[in-house]
């Protein structure tokens, strides 16, 4: 160590000179970038512990709080594991993309001679991000609309397993872990959605963004309050049911971004699930809730009748996926 100092001594100018030097305008734009994603990450901190806070402010009872981590931590093993890789695996494609497609059409427009030349590789690298965004959303949508359909006929059985009967059979438990399985088919189009947005965006349209997370964080809390008012407790469902509101509006200014950069909501409009496929998810649901109430499943209900009802929602799901 002391002879590599020594020669970074003896080296002219120090080592400033070894130190790269950015011109100020790559500098500048940088900075103005990680601040945009700084700002964004203190925003959706606040949102993901803001319901904690509330939870405390508003002296929610014993009960509440625990439903509530217990609907959180199982409901976020799907986000987890299956979610979180895919929205990563989606924004380093995506940016990998306009990358790749913003140099080739850079170069289109420098050896163009006409303005024609420069639009029609504009329209091209537009209808390829459009496809890559509907081939993405499309599973991201599947996953969530499962969990949706699943969460509410199995959402005391997964507590039963993994919990015990004590846990699952707590008051508001099982209906906030099925009300999550709701706010999981969000997670997943908000995912997808923003993980594009912020691949392509420019900093100002970072601005917009970090403005509309600030808009969805009022609105959860605004939920919240209104909720407390309107029952006198903030329960785990109400919870939930804040944290889609905020959510749904995240998603909603994304596609609005999505929609204003590909000059077309026809990607979007792609991604949406065919019919059959909507319908095969909706009587699955419903089946999979006949067969709940069928063989009893509930407290105080043997093994049997849950491996029972384990097992007509594995044919069901057999079907959604045939169909899809």
């Amino acid at each position: 160590m002391v002879y590599t100092a020594f020669c970074l001594v003896r080296v002219r100018g120090g080592l400033g000179a070894l130190a790269p030097r950015p011109p100020l305008r790559e500098a500048s734009a940088v900075l103005r970038r990680a601040g945009g994603f700084g700002v964004q990450a203190a925003c959706k901190l606040a949102l993901a512990e803001g319901v904690k806070v509330a939870l405390v402010a508003l002296e929610s009872s014993e009960d509440e709080l625990g439903a509530f981590a217990l609907a959180d931590n199982l409901g976020s093993v799907v986000a987890r594991v299956l979610l979180m890789p895919f929205e990563e695996a989606a924004f380093t494609a995506f940016s990998k993309a306009a990358s790749v497609e913003e140099e080739a059409s850079a170069g289109a427009r420098a050896s163009a001679r006409k303005g024609s030349s420069s639009a029609v590789g504009d329209s091209t690298r537009l209808e390829a991000q459009g496809a890559a965004l509907s081939a993405m959303l499309k599973v991201a949508l599947l996953v969530g609309l499962l969990s949706a359909a699943f969460a509410p006929a199995y959402a005391f059985t997964a507590l039963r397993l993994l919990y015990g009967e004590a846990k699952a059979s707590a008051e508001g438990a099982a209906a906030a872990l099925a009300a999550y399985g709701a706010y999981v088919a969000a997670m997943a189009l908000n995912g997808t959605t923003e993980a594009f947005v912020h691949a392509v965006a420019a900093p100002t349209q970072l601005l917009q963004g970090n403005v509309a997370l600030a808009a969805a964080a009022v609105i959860q809390a605004t939920i919240c309050f209104a909720w407390y008012r309107a029952t006198g407790s903030l329960s785990a469902t109400g919870i939930v049911v804040a944290n889609m509101a905020s959510m749904a509006a995240r998603t909603a200014y994304s596609c609005v971004a999505i929609r204003a950069h590909l000059r077309s909501a026809a990607p979007l409009r792609a991604a949406v699930p065919s019919a059959g496929t909507l319908l095969a998810l909706g009587v699955a649901g419903v089946g999979t809730l006949a067969t709940q109430q069928f063989f009893g499943v509930g407290p105080n209900v043997g093994v049997r009748a849950h491996a029972l009802h384990v097992a007509c929602g594995a044919l069901a799901l057999a079907g959604v996926v045939a169909v899809a």
